[in-house]
C-alpha cells in the first residue's frame, strides 16, 4: 500500500528512481556473494558490511559491551495494554543484563497500539516496577516496525561504538541487520534472545525475504515506511 496523495506519490516516484541501485543491492545482499557486483557500487562499504551481518551468526555480548546501551525491542500490546509472555521474556532478559551492567543505558523502542497503549512507557513501568532507576531509561516512543526501532534508535542515541539488542530469539537475527544498516559499520551490535514463546518454524527463505523488505522500506520509502503510512 502506498501513500495516495498526489504530493507523496510525486515523492515515492522520485525516491524509487534514485534509489534503483540500492534497490538491486538488497536483493544481491540477500544472495549474492561478497565478491558480487555490490563491490563496485559507490555504498560497497556500507552494503558489504549489511551482507556480511546478513550471513554472520548473532555476536553475544562480551564485556566489552559492558558500558554499551542495550536497548529492548518492543512486541505488540494487546487491547488492554498489558505486558504478555513475549515482551515479558524481552524484558526479562534486558533487566538481567542491565542488572549486571549497572553502567549500561537502557533504551526502550516502541509505538501505540490501536487503543493508545505505547510499548515503550509500558517497558518503562515494568522495569521501574522491578527496581530500575528511571534515570537508566530512555524511551524511543514511536516506532512500528523493526526498521523504525532501529531509525528512530539512532535517531535518539546517535552514532555508538557498542549496542547490544534484546529481543525474541527468532527475531534477534532480523533486528541485527536492521540496526547495522542504520547505525553503519562503524557500530558493534551484539544480541540476547529471549527463548520464544511458542515455537517459531521460519524458512530462511522467509528470513530474507523479511530483511529485504526492511531495507528496501528504508531505502526507498523512508518516510512512508518510518512513518508507519506504508504496509511494505
Amino acid at each position: 500500500m502506498l501513500p495516495t496523495s498526489a504530493s507523496a506519490s510525486v515523492r515515492v516516484m522520485k525516491a524509487l528512481v534514485a534509489a534503483l541501485p540500492l534497490a538491486l543491492g538488497v536483493a544481491g545482499l540477500v544472495a549474492a556473494p561478497a565478491s558480487s557486483a555490490l563491490s563496485s557500487a559507490p555504498m560497497s562499504s556500507q552494503l558489504g558490511h549489511i551482507h556480511e551481518t546478513i550471513h554472520s551468526p548473532v555476536a553475544a555480548p562480551d564485556e566489552s559491551f559492558a558500558q554499551a546501551p542495550v536497548v529492548i525491542l518492543g512486541n505488540y500490546l494487546p487491547p488492554d495494554g498489558h505486558v504478555h509472555p513475549t515482551l515479558e521474556r524481552r524484558l526479562e532478559v534486558g533487566l538481567r543484563w542491565a542488572q549486571e551492567h549497572p553502567d549500561a543505558p537502557v533504551v526502550l523502542t516502541g509505538g501505540d497500539n490501536e487503543q493508545g497503549h505505547n510499548e515503550a512507557r509500558t517497558m518503562r513501568a515494568w522495569l521501574i516496577e522491578r527496581g530500575m532507576d528511571a534515570e537508566r531509561i530512555l524511551i524511543e516512543p514511536d516506532s512500528w516496525s523493526t526498521i523504525s526501532n532501529a531509525h528512530n534508535t539512532h535517531a535518539l542515541l546517535g552514532p555508538q561504538d557498542r549496542l547490544v539488542l534484546v529481543t525474541s530469539e527468532s527475531h534477534l537475527h532480523r533486528a541485527v541487520v536492521n540496526f547495522a544498516a542504520t547505525f553503519g559499520e562503524d557500530t558493534q551490535i551484539a544480541g540476547l534472545a529471549a527463548e520464544d514463546v511458542w515455537p517459531v518454524e521460519r524458512s530462511r527463505v522467509e528470513e530474507l525475504s523479511s530483511i529485504s523488505r526492511d531495507l528496501a522500506g528504508l531505502w526507498l520509502l523512508p518516510d512512508a515506511v518510518l512513518d508507519g503510512t506504508s504496509s511494505i
